[in-house]
């Protein structure tokens, strides 16, 4: 007997994942599906990432509340449950087709 859903996801990566849970918290009957066996192993940036907190610009913009496991929005009043890895991130790098550059955040002052 086939299982009948409203909503099919395909990828449970961060964009899948917040997807399939605001379908099923708005009464839709969702299935997730995913390849990989273990959802916790964070190898590559996936979707969309958050910047890290201790740059300055985002000082204001959230917090990891690693002892309540939630992500707080203070700027937009609110949060949402997290228990899932993480990682400071003190530097990134953009490159663009032609090989131009933009660093972002200093790694050697925000350690």
């Amino acid at each position: 007997m086939s299982k009948k859903y409203d909503v099919i996801v395909v990828g449970a990566g961060p964009a899948g994942m917040v997807a399939a849970k605001a379908a099923g918290e708005n009464g839709f009957n969702v299935a997730l599906l995913e390849r990989k066996p273990n959802l916790t192993l964070m190898d590559r940036a996936c979707a969309q990432t958050l910047d890290s907190p201790l740059e300055y610009l985002h000082l204001d913009l959230y917090r990891c509340n690693t002892r309540d496991k939630r992500l707080c929005f203070p700027a937009h009043g609110f949060s949402v449950k997290y228990d899932g890895p993480y990682r400071n991130s003190y530097a990134s790098w953009a490159y663009s087709p032609g090989g131009n550059k933009i660093q972002m955040g200093n790694t050697e002052e925000q350690k």
